[in-house]
């Protein structure tokens, strides 16, 4: 009897697992789960990983993403990449998608502004390339606009959240006819504000924090976490450059 149970609890369980696993999955940011670093007013990206299950062939998307007001000032549009455009296409295959954009930035009650990505694979004529990523790709990124708020600084938030559209509503995978709908999941970056300047990350800017990047760079000592905060000038490296960036800062 015991033995039984054991197994009939196995199959429970086996089944849960079948039946709660996603068809799609997806990221907005980091897929290592790192947050992203963006700074205070200022245009940043977020790019969008989707992941298929072998046997999905995704030919009709709903992405929405929404973004928090207090840390997101304005949604600015996106990019789109493959397969929703395709410069090279295979033999046979259409350029891209039937109809695919980045829809209009929406404004809810919430204080949340959403914005996504609706695209149809095949309407009519040349077919096109489905969704179908076994190893994780990467398909568009959003563009948005920092808040100025000088509290950011130095903090992380849960910034993004699924987002929301009448008459699509939340996310939607499906195939050609939209006959099968996909299950997904869905995975959202934190956000860390960085404080330019602040090398040894004691939410201030001063004359110890020369020193410290002065040791960085002549590499006395490992860069801080994030790399941008010894990045002051913003310019994807850590140098010379960036002694004249933080004179200024502390002039401020």
């Amino acid at each position: 009897m015991v033995k039984i149970s054991a197994y009939i609890m196995i199959l429970f369980i086996i089944s849960s697992v079948m039946a709660n696993s996603a068809d799609v999955t997806i990221w907005f940011g980091n897929r290592d789960g790192s947050p992203m670093i963006f700074r205070i007013d200022h245009r940043e990206k977020v790019p969008v990983w989707i992941q298929t299950d072998s046997t999905a062939y995704v030919a009709a998307v709903h992405i929405p993403l929404a973004s928090d007001n207090r840390y997101i000032a304005a949604r600015t549009g996106g990019q789109l990449f493959e397969p929703f455009v395709n410069d090279n296409p295979p033999p046979g295959f259409g350029r891209g998608w039937d109809s695919v954009e980045i829809r209009k930035p929406i404004e809810n009650e919430n204080n949340r502004t959403s914005q996504g990505i609706l695209g149809f694979c095949d309407l009519a004529g040349t077919p096109n390339v489905p969704l179908h990523c076994v190893q994780p790709c990467q398909v568009a990124e959003f563009e948005m606009v920092t808040a100025t708020a000088d509290s950011l600084r130095g903090h992380m938030y849960n910034v993004f959240s699924e987002g929301f559209e009448r008459p699509s509503g939340g996310f939607h995978f499906s195939d050609t006819l939209g006959v099968k709908t996909f299950r997904f999941e869905a995975h959202y970056s934190q956000v860390y504000f960085l404080f330019p300047g602040d090398i040894n990350n004691d939410f201030k800017v001063d004359k110890s924090d020369v020193k410290a990047l002065k040791a960085y760079i002549e590499q006395k000592k490992a860069y801080p976490w994030p790399l941008e905060r010894g990045d002051v000038n913003g310019d994807g490296v850590i140098d010379g450059e960036d002694f004249k960036s933080l004179a200024g800062l502390l002039k401020k």
